[in-house]
């Protein structure tokens, strides 16, 4: 939990240092199936980083690990991992079929929570691609859940960004506007940087959208100012590209 808690508060290099002694200390401990679950929380954080490439180093030990325990819930698991890690290298193909390989797991299994990640994640790569409509159809029950979910962190929360993006640009507007004043109610409140940044970004699109270029600007800046609290390039650069 202290992991979760570091990553929380936007301590990226915390949480990866203790994610690796949990890593090591599951490797001489033989304990296997644990490795599956602390494999996700080092594919985000590698992601997060921009490790991209240790992130898929991640992920493919952990589909050569759940071959090897067997079971469809092992694969689902890793299949997650495979997805994120190959949506943010580009490898578009890959990303798909890892995906929709992990839904069809989950949905056989009756595993709905373990289908939320690829979901989000063939949600983010078609955000990345400007295909907003086809976005949406994997993220719309995202969208449905965020009003009952208790928690805005990013780990529960990491599809919000590509939900804001793909609402803002094809016009639902108004749907928009409370998902931001959510994140940056519980940002403001909880100190958290992610929160923030998102809050803004969305913010900043959501003006532009309406036209008032001027604080559409002035809030995307005021975004990059909770960016130099947290160590995501990724996720700085998409504030920058909107700046443009």
């Amino acid at each position: 939990m202290e992991v979760r808690f570091r990553y929380w508060e936007g301590d990226l290099d915390g949480a990866w240092a203790l994610i690796e002694r949990e890593w090591q200390e599951c490797i001489d401990w033989g304990a296997e199936p644990d490795l599956l679950y602390v494999a996700t929380h080092r594919g985000l954080l590698a992601i997060w980083r921009g490790e991209l490439a240790d992130a898929a180093a991640v992920a493919d030990d952990a589909f050569e690990r759940a071959q090897q325990l067997g079971g469809e819930t092992a694969l689902a698991i890793a299949m997650s991992v495979q997805v994120a890690a190959a949506a943010y290298q580009g490898r578009v193909d890959d990303a798909r079929r890892y995906g929709n390989l992990a839904l069809e797991i989950s949905a056989r299994n009756e595993l709905w929570r373990a289908g939320d990640w690829p979901r989000s994640m063939l949600g983010f790569l078609e955000v990345s691609l400007g295909r907003y409509p086809e976005a949406l159809q994997y993220l719309e029950p995202r969208i449905a859940a965020v009003p009952d979910s208790p928690s805005t962190e990013i780990d529960m929360a990491g599809f919000v960004p590509d939900v804001v993006e793909a609402l803002t640009a094809v016009g639902r507007l108004d749907e928009v506007a409370p998902i931001i004043s959510r994140m940056e109610a519980n940002g403001t409140r909880l100190d958290r940087p992610w929160m923030l940044c998102v809050a803004y970004r969305g913010r900043a699109s959501m003006l532009a959208a309406k036209g008032d270029l001027e604080a559409a600007e002035e809030t995307a800046h005021r975004a990059l100012i909770y960016h130099d609290r947290l160590p995501m390039p990724f996720e700085r650069a998409r504030t920058l590209l909107l700046l443009g």
